[in-house]
């Protein structure tokens, strides 16, 4: 029997710098291969994050944005439907 080929010694053609992924101790596989990130510098920042009842979470910063959020702890979503986003508060309801 023939030993697992490491993942560091696939080569794939990646565009953009690429990411290793190591959960638990066990290397991570990405679709295709292609574990890449683009970096997005941003002015926001968050001060604080608050989690009341269980699944009312607030985000509290500065220059937040305010369209087109998508917020996910673990496998809990926020209910687009009732989230109220401003640029200091974010807040919304995970499902």
């Amino acid at each position: 029997m023939f030993e697992p080929i490491p993942l560091e010694f696939l080569y794939t053609d990646a565009q953009k710098p690429q990411v290793r992924i190591t959960i638990n101790g066990i290397d991570g596989v990405c679709p295709g291969f292609n574990c890449d990130f683009t970096y997005i510098n941003t002015d926001s920042l968050i001060t604080s994050q608050t989690l009341e009842n269980g699944n009312e979470l607030t985000i509290t910063g500065t220059l937040l944005p305010y369209e087109d959020i998508n917020i996910r702890v673990n496998n809990a979503y926020c209910d687009i439907a009732n989230m109220v986003a401003t640029a200091d508060q974010i807040t919304c309801t995970l499902t």
